[in-house]
């Protein structure tokens, strides 16, 4: 059963987001009283808030910024990794010196460093 009631007005969705054009529009558009409307301009990035109390009196428009977040990529720290025991390895200085030796028929080389076939 539809009423033709001229006091009936449309319905607006329940999510009250209006389109305006700059502050002037947010500020000529009509508010209910006892209600608050999410206010979206169309010529900038920006949203404003208009609140009327329950006498019909509107707050001031509250004007926000959209700001984009972007996630920052989380660095992971690697643990620190433990310094390598270097005690068993030869410096290439001291394997030159020591391949020198050798080449040069030396039967018991003067390094500080013995090979395995010269312990046997």
């Amino acid at each position: 059963m539809y009423s033709n009631n001229p006091y009936m007005r449309a319905q607006v969705p329940g999510n009250n987001i209006i389109w305006v054009q700059g502050i002037e529009g947010a500020k000529a558009q009509q508010i209910q009283p006892n209600t608050s409307l999410l206010l979206l301009d169309s010529e900038d990035d920006c949203f404003y808030m208009k609140v009327c109390d329950q006498y019909g009196i509107c707050l001031p428009i509250r004007k926000f910024r959209f700001t984009e977040e972007i996630a920052e990529p989380q660095i992971v720290a690697a643990p620190p990794a433990a310094a390598p025991d270097l005690s068993e390895y030869v410096k290439k200085s001291d394997l030159e010196q020591l391949l020198k030796e050798l080449k040069q028929g030396n039967e018991q080389p003067v390094s500080k460093y013995t090979t395995t076939a010269s312990k046997q």
